[in-house]
């Protein structure tokens, strides 16, 4: 467990985003926190069970669709 604190931490680095994400599992709601490089828009994924990048033209897509 030390050890995966100890990568996480190196792997994080100033000016980087947090981001929280809230869910609810067995009824109990959890905060888990994402980091981000701002310029690359990558999530660390270093011990992050939720880490994996969006490519910026599926976010764009989606964010121009309509909803009907």
């Amino acid at each position: 467990m030390s050890d995966n604190i100890a990568k996480l931490t190196r792997s994080i680095n100033l000016g980087d985003e947090v981001y929280l994400v809230k869910f609810i599992v067995g009824g109990r709601e959890h905060d888990f926190y994402m980091f981000a490089n701002p310029k690359t828009k990558n999530v660390l994924k270093e011990g992050n069970f939720l880490g994996f990048s969006i490519p910026l033209y599926y976010a764009d897509f989606y964010s121009k669709r309509k909803i009907e």
